[in-house]
C-alpha cells in the first residue's frame, strides 16, 4: 500500500518530459500530453429491436456471414469460466435488447459506420506532429526536448497488440462493432498474420448497462429500480408523459395503420418494474380487419418509449417514413370503403390486407387497381394528419432521451447502475498515469546520465519491449488505447454518473465518448512544468464540462478546459484506495519482469545509439492498465 501511496503521489509531481506532445485529435493548451485513452462506443446502425415489418426485409440489410468471419478474424471473445470448485452461477437471462439474429442486429451499414469510426481513429491517433512545448510558445521545463523535434503517433501504425484492451457486452451487434472498428483502426497489411488473436472481454456486460436484466438482481440493482420508479411517480415527470401522450397516440396509429407493425403490444411496457415508459396513451380501440393487424385497446397500459424511439429512428434511417407514411394514408382512405358491405367493401378489405407487405409494392398502384384517383391524393397528402414526420422522430428521441437523463442524473441511482463502470475506468487511468510517471522519470534519469540522445534511446528501448511478443503479459504496462463496445445507454448512464454537462440528446450509431488522460504542466504548480495528471471527457469531440454539485466542486484548477485533476476524481468517486493497491499490483508485475523499466535498457540504448533494430512500438509514455478489483478475470 505504501509503494501505491507514493506512486500516486509521484503522479502530481511527473518530470515536465511528459508535457512534450499533445493529443493528435483534439486541441490541447500549452504542456498537455495524452498519456492514456479510453473510447467508449455505441454499437453501428442496426435492424430494430421491435418486430417491424418483414422478417426477409431486414434480412436483407444484414451482412452476409461470410462478412462476418473475416471481421471477426483475428480476434477471440473471452467470458469467464467458472473457477474450481466454484459452485454453478444461475443461468444468465437474455437480455431483452440482444436481438434474434434479424431484429436487433447490426447491418451492413452498421459494419461501415464503425469500420470508418475506427479509421478515422487511426488517422488521428497516428498523426505526427512537431509538439514541443516551445514550437508553441509554451516555456519548456527542465529536459524539455529541443524545439522542432518530431513526436511520433500515440499508437504504433502496425499492430502491437499490447497497446490495447479491447472490452464488449456480450451482444452480437457490440461485439461485431467492436470488430468493425478493428478492421479500420487497423486494416489489411497492419497486422502480422502469425501474431496471437485479440482478446475481446465480454465478461462484464452487466457493469456497462444502466438496465443489465441479470438473471438474480443484485441489492444494488434492485434498489436502483426501486429509484427509479420513484422518480417516474413524481408530478414532473406524469406531467411531461401526459404532455406527450398524443404524439405517441399519432404515431402508433401510423404505424398500425401503415402494416409496418403488426400490433401494438410490442411497443406497449408489460409492467411498471420492467420497462422504462409509463405514459398513458389514448389509442383507438375498433375490430381488426380481416387479415390486417391485431389491434387492442391500450388506453390503460403504457407505451414504451424506448421501443418507440429505436423503431421510428430505425425506420428513418433506413429512409422509409415516406413509403410509410403513404401507406398508412391510403390504409386509412380505405378504412371507410372496408366498412362497406359488397363487392366494394370486399375489394377494399383486401386490399388492406395486401397492405401487410406495403415494403414490396407501390401504394398508389392500389389506388390504381382500385380506379380511385382520391386513394392516390390522399397518399399523396403531406397536410392530412396521418403519418411520420421528421419532428415527431426527433420529438420521440428528445423525450426518451430525457426520460434517461432524468432517472439517471438522480445522484444515487447514476451510483448504482454505473459506479462499478466509473470505478473501473478510473482506476485505469490511475494505473496508467503511475506508468506513464515511472517512464518519464526512469527517461528523466536516463537524460540526466546521458543527455538527450541517451533519454531518447531509453524511450525507443521502451518501444521496443513492448512491441516484443511477451509484453501482452504485461498487466498493462504498454497499453496505450482501451475500447468498451457498449450501447447508447452506457454512454448516457456515464454522462449522468461523471456529473457531465452533455446535451440531453440520444447518442447517434456511433457515437464516441472519449474519457482522456492527460499530463498538465499547470497542474500543482506554476514553473511551467508537468505537474500532475488531469481527466477530460469529451462526446462527439467536444469537451464536455461538469456540472455543479459534482466532482469539480472545490477542485483546483487545472491548465485543460473542462478537465479536472485524476487524484480529486479518485477521492470524490472514492476508488483511491482501490487505485492504489492496482498501482501497487502494477508496480510488483513490473519488478518481475525483464527489462523491467526502461532504467534496465536505458544503458544499454544510449551505448548502441539507437533502438533496438525492428522495434515500430510508440514513444515513451505507458497507457491504462486493467482495473484493480478484477484484474486477474480481465487479464486475458
Amino acid at each position: 500500500m505504501a509503494a501505491g501511496r507514493a506512486s500516486i503521489a509521484f503522479i502530481l509531481l511527473v518530470l515536465p518530459v511528459l508535457s512534450e506532445s499533445t493529443d493528435p485529435g483534439s486541441p490541447m493548451p500549452c504542456g498537455a500530453r495524452l498519456v492514456a485513452l479510453t473510447v467508449v462506443t455505441r454499437h453501428g446502425d442496426r435492424s430494430p429491436l421491435t418486430p417491424a415489418l418483414s422478417r426477409e426485409f431486414w434480412r436483407g440489410t444484414l451482412p452476409s456471414s461470410a462478412e462476418l468471419q473475416e471481421l471477426a478474424a483475428g480476434t477471440v471473445v473471452h467470458r469467464d469460466p467458472p473457477e474450481a470448485g466454484a459452485p454453478a452461477a444461475p443461468r444468465r437471462a437474455v437480455h431483452s435488447a440482444v436481438g434474434d439474429g434479424v431484429f436487433g442486429t447490426l447491418t451492413r451499414r452498421g459494419v461501415e459506420q464503425m469500420r470508418a469510426l475506427g479509421g478515422s481513429l487511426r488517422a488521428e491517433l497516428l498523426a505526427p506532429r512537431l509538439l514541443t512545448a516551445a514550437s508553441r510558445g509554451c516555456g519548456v521545463g527542465p529536459g524539455g526536448a529541443s524545439a522542432g523535434a518530431a513526436e511520433r503517433g500515440f499508437i504504433s501504425a502496425h499492430l502491437e497488440p499490447a497497446q490495447l484492451a479491447l472490452f464488449s457486452t456480450d451482444f452480437p451487434r457490440t461485439i461485431q462493432s467492436l470488430q468493425a472498428l478493428l478492421s479500420g483502426l487497423y486494416p489489411p497489411g497492419t497486422r502480422d498474420d502469425s501474431s496471437a488473436p485479440l482478446v475481446i472481454n465480454a465478461s462484464h456486460t452487466d457493469r456497462m448497462l444502466p438496465q443489465p436484466e441479470p438473471a438474480m438482481p443484485t441489492p444494488r440493482q434492485r434498489e436502483a429500480r426501486a429509484l427509479e420508479e420513484a422518480v417516474r411517480a413524481s408530478a414532473t415527470f406524469a406531467a411531461k408523459e401526459a404532455e406527450m401522450a398524443p404524439l405517441a397516440d399519432r404515431v402508433l396509429r401510423a404505424l398500425l395503420l401503415s402494416r409496418a407493425l403488426p400490433s401494438a403490444r410490442a411497443l406497449l411496457a408489460p409492467d411498471t418494474a420492467n420497462a422504462p415508459a409509463v405514459a398513458p396513451i389514448d389509442a383507438h380501440e375498433r375490430a381488426p380487419h380481416a387479415g390486417g393487424p391485431s389491434m387492442v385497446a391500450v388506453g390503460t397500459q403504457r407505451v414504451h418509449w424506448g421501443r418507440l424511439a429505436e423503431l421510428v429512428m430505425c425506420l428513418r434511417e433506413h429512409g422509409l417514413l415516406a413509403r410509410l407514411n403513404a401507406a398508412a394514408r391510403a390504409a386509412a382512405a380505405l378504412e371507410p370503403a372496408a366498412a362497406r358491405p359488397g363487392s366494394d367493401g370486399a375489394a377494399a378489405r383486401r386490399e388492406l390486407e395486401s397492405l401487410a407487405g406495403w415494403e414490396l409494392r407501390d401504394v398508389r398502384g392500389a389506388a390504381r387497381a382500385l380506379g380511385d384517383a382520391s386513394l392516390g391524393a390522399r397518399a399523396d397528402a403531406p397536410e392530412r394528419d396521418v403519418g411520420i414526420t421528421d419532428a415527431d422522430v426527433d420529438a420521440i428521441v428528445q423525450h426518451a432521451a430525457w426520460r434517461w437523463f432524468c432517472v439517471l442524473r438522480a445522484p444515487r441511482i447514476a451510483d448504482l447502475t454505473m459506479g462499478p463502470l466509473v470505478a473501473e475506468l478510473l482506476v485505469g487511468a490511475a494505473r496508467a498515469a503511475a506508468a506513464a510517471a515511472r517512464d518519464a522519470a526512469a527517461e528523466a534519469r536516463a537524460r540526466a546520465a546521458g543527455g538527450g540522445a541517451a533519454a531518447m534511446a531509453a524511450r525507443a528501448a521502451r518501444a521496443a519491449a513492448c512491441a516484443a511478443p511477451s509484453a501482452r503479459g504485461a498487466r498493462g504496462a504498454c497499453e496505450r488505447l482501451r475500447v468498451y463496445s457498449a450501447h447508447d445507454a452506457t454512454i448516457v448512464g456515464l454522462l449522468a454518473a461523471f456529473r457531465l454537462g452533455a446535451p440531453d440528446h440520444w447518442p447517434a450509431y456511433g457515437a464516441l465518448l472519449r474519457v482522456e488522460i492527460l499530463a498538465d504542466a499547470d497542474v500543482g504548480g506554476d514553473d511551467g512544468g508537468c505537474s500532475g495528471f488531469v481527466v477530460r471527457f469529451l462526446l462527439g469531440g467536444q469537451p464536455l464540462p461538469f456540472l455543479p454539485g459534482g466532482p469539480a466542486d472545490g477542485a483546483r484548477a487545472t491548465g485543460v478546459a473542462h478537465a479536472l485533476p485524476l487524484d480529486a476524481l479518485l477521492v470524490w468517486f472514492g476508488v483511491k484506495h482501490e487505485a492504489e493497491e492496482a498501482v501497487d499490483a502494477d508496480m510488483a508485475a513490473d519488478a518481475e519482469r525483464k527489462p523491467r523499466t526502461i532504467d534496465d535498457v536505458a544503458p544499454h540504448a544510449h551505448a548502441l545509439g539507437e533502438a533496438p533494430a525492428g522495434g515500430r512500438g510508440a514513444p515513451g509514455g505507458v497507457a491504462s492498465a486493467r482495473p484493480g478489483p478484477e484484474a486477474g478475470r480481465d487479464e486475458l
